[in-house]
């Protein structure tokens, strides 16, 4: 997909208006975050999404050994140190 486009002075910066064709394909829209970079004499626009993560991805990527390291886990056999109602 290409497009021409005019660049415009908006105040001390340029604009450059995006096709909607090119926003929708790109599942982007007013106020998204976008990675701009210069390769090769071209300007790259890329799409800067949150990457979302599942319980069972951060839990597979975790080290095993933190997991179960015993420092951590005195609480659960140890005394009550305050005033834990339980």
């Amino acid at each position: 997909m290409r497009h021409v486009a005019r660049l415009r002075r908006i105040g001390g910066s340029v604009l450059l208006a995006i096709p909607k064709q090119m926003v929708d394909a790109l599942a982007l829209g007013p106020g998204a975050t976008v990675w701009l970079s210069v390769m090769a004499g071209r300007l790259v626009v890329e799409s800067k999404r949150h990457q979302r993560h599942t319980l069972d991805h951060l839990i597979g990527e975790s080290k095993r050994s933190r997991r179960n390291a015993r420092s951590e886990n005195t609480w659960v056999a140890g005394d009550p140190a305050g005033r834990e109602l339980i």
